[in-house]
């Protein structure tokens, strides 16, 4: 009896999914000995040890990063962060939001009588960057301020100690808790001293007065050390320069990771008030971190994005990448994996799988090896078939030159 159409896609996309299995090893590999746009060669003779010749201890020592294909796991964008990523360090603050939220989280925490009202947050008002529009809630209760974690008190050592910029557009007042010799410099401007022994919070103790919508924004805190006033440090770019490929898998978040679909409108964007936190990092910044350091990008597409969510994803790395870089794509994230978060990408795609191939589940099929068809056997083939549905779609905006990704 011939194979129902549900099982014949299933038998198709289960092939797809040995062939993706076999890719997974070759990924694997990359984040030991990545490939970057080349091949590694096989050994022309096997490895000689001899553990009673060492006389040249040096040969034991592991060269520098420059002589391998090295990728690297960028660190996430948050206030809690050591490293020394971003020249405006008011962008590493965030709050996170539960996985499966539809927005990113208000980083903004009412003081109310005193009292830090964290669960208040999301009655703050804000426009559609982030920034706080009013100290009314949406209940009505005035708060005392708005603060915000700029950095974490336990990081407090690990920055730089000096004089830090601050500034702001709009009407209202900002002022800085944890600094030492706060110094109004100019309107709208503050200079306070970082001295590496406590964090930083940003506090809005009065916005928009005249009530005309000119509240306070745009908030921006530069490092002693960035006159240069680029997105990132330059001493950041230099020590990720060597690598070949960067992961910025947690830079996105995993909200988009491994939550439910959103769309492309209500990702961050990258002149959002703040780019750590939920929703992680905007893609735009993530793909200039790439051009800057120079890196090919090995890109996390989230596991429920729709076909709209990934061409237009896909348009914008086109677009942006500089032209000699290579793109890697990768689809959510470690979908094998039954621990939280991994789990709740996997769920998600053995509920797809089931919806794609109703009634295959538990029967016997060509590909099963007499076996019923299971749960992973499902979820891996849905990832197989939706790896290469993802692939048609950025070799499609790549098609000028589709061997970059």
């Amino acid at each position: 009896m011939p194979a129902a159409k549900g099982h014949q896609q299933f038998i198709a996309s289960f092939g797809s999914a040995r062939r993706m299995c076999q890719l997974g090893i070759s990924i694997s590999l990359y984040t030991q000995f990545p490939l970057s746009a080349h091949t590694i060669e096989p050994p022309t003779s096997s490895p000689q040890y001899n553990s009673h010749q060492v006389d040249e201890p040096t040969r034991l020592l592991n060269p520098p990063p420059s002589q391998y294909q090295i990728g690297n796991a960028v660190a996430p964008i948050n206030y809690y962060m050591s490293a020394w990523v971003l020249n405006d360090i008011f962008k590493m603050a965030g709050l996170e939001s539960e996985i499966n939220s539809q927005t990113p989280s208000c980083m903004w925490v009412p003081i109310i009588n005193g009292v830090w009202a964290g669960e208040s947050r999301s009655l703050v008002e804000t426009d559609s960057h982030g920034w706080a529009t009013s100290l009314q809630l949406s209940d009505g209760i005035e708060a005392d301020k708005l603060t915000t974690i700029v950095l974490d008190g336990d990081r407090a050592s690990d920055f730089p100690t000096g004089y830090y910029t601050m500034s702001w557009e709009g009407s209202g007042n900002v002022t800085a808790e944890g600094p030492s010799n706060i110094q109004y410099t100019e309107k709208n401007e503050v200079q306070f001293e970082h001295l590496g022994t406590d964090g930083i919070l940003i506090s809005i103790t009065a916005t928009d007065p005249l009530k005309n919508g000119d509240y306070v924004r745009n908030i921006k805190i530069h490092r002693p050390d960035s006159a240069e006033r680029g997105t990132f440090n330059a001493r950041y770019i230099r020590d990720i320069q060597p690598y070949n490929v960067i992961r910025p898998l947690h830079m996105i978040g995993e909200e988009l990771i491994y939550g439910q679909s959103i769309s492309w409108e209500n990702r961050k964007q990258a002149d959002h008030a703040y780019w750590g936190g939920s929703f992680g990092t905007p893609y735009e910044v993530i793909v200039d971190l790439a051009n800057q350091s120079e890196s090919d990008l090995w890109l996390n597409v989230p596991i429920a994005a729709s076909d709209e969510f990934m061409e237009r994803l896909a348009v914008l790395v086109s677009e942006q990448l500089d032209p000699d870089l290579r793109l890697y794509i990768e689809l959510g994230n470690e979908i094998w994996n039954f621990a939280y978060p991994y789990v709740l990408g996997r769920d998600y795609a053995h509920a797809q799988a089931v919806q794609r191939w109703p009634n295959v589940e538990g029967t016997v099929t060509t590909y099963s090896d007499g076996d019923p068809v299971s749960e992973p056997m499902m979820t891996f083939s849905w990832q197989g078939a939706r790896t290469a549905e993802m692939a048609s779609i950025f070799r499609n905006a790549f098609r000028s030159d589709p061997n970059r990704v």
